[in-house]
């Protein structure tokens, strides 16, 4: 089993987020049938939307394995990631909708919410990682940083026009000219309220920074399956 995982590492977090998201499923269920009332309902959605960036990112790692893989399809499926990866931690605004605090069942769906959040937000981290790493492999240590600094820009801006102008990611191809009036409008309001770009900086930062976090914790457990695999050569 050891020798599988080490073969195909990304196996068993997969496994782990299909069955966290199962489990927020089941949690959203056991919710509707207790209190009886169809709150909510939105976070499955939201949540199947965050694994888009995962298959999309899988998809790059995968023809970018392959050495007679062209250019194109990369980069399609890049900037295909990159407009569905705000989805991801898009999730974390869904306690918006989180009722008053008298409400009796309050708690319960703050831990629902963020049930669901965390998983997204895990998924965006290893969609986003698998991305980082093909792009350090092809350009370099620092152009990989740089495009986790752009990648978590641009999904500020993405989050912020999903949760306040409630535009989607596939309205680039649904409906292109109301995206492309809204992001005017956006930038339009950018003059006139200066929410229109600090919520955008503070969506993006924070998921740099929480992003950082998760490459950190992710170094010394690499650093250590390598060490291992050179003892066993060794041994």
């Amino acid at each position: 089993m050891n020798s599988f995982l080490r073969r195909f590492p990304l196996v068993l977090p997969i496994v782990m987020l299909l069955v966290a998201s199962i489990a927020g499923v089941i949690l959203l269920a056991a919710r509707v049938a207790i209190s009886r009332h169809l709150r909510h309902l939105y976070l499955p959605w939201n949540l199947f939307l965050a694994w888009i960036p995962l298959f999309l990112a899988l998809t790059v790692r995968f023809l970018d394995n392959r050495s007679s893989s062209h250019r194109w399809p990369i980069i399609t499926s890049a900037l295909a990631w990159m407009l569905f990866f705000p989805n991801a931690p898009y999730i974390l605004t869904d306690l918006v909708h989180l009722p008053e605090k008298e409400y009796r069942h309050y708690w319960a769906d703050l831990m629902l919410i963020l049930h669901f959040a965390l998983t997204g937000l895990m998924l965006g981290f290893l969609s986003l990682h698998l991305m980082h790493t093909v792009v350090a492999r092809r350009l370099g240590w620092l152009k990989g940083w740089c495009f986790v600094a752009g990648a978590t820009a641009l999904g500020g801006i993405g989050i912020y026009l999903g949760r306040f102008l409630r535009l989607n990611s596939w309205d680039v191809l649904a409906d292109p000219g109301g995206l492309m009036l809204g992001i005017f409008c956006w930038i339009r309001d950018i003059f006139q309220h200066s929410s229109a770009w600090i919520l955008p900086l503070l969506f993006g930062s924070t998921t740099f920074l929480a992003y950082l976090l998760f490459a950190s914790l992710l170094r010394p457990s690499l650093a250590l399956e390598k060490h291992g695999r050179t003892a066993q050569t060794f041994s």
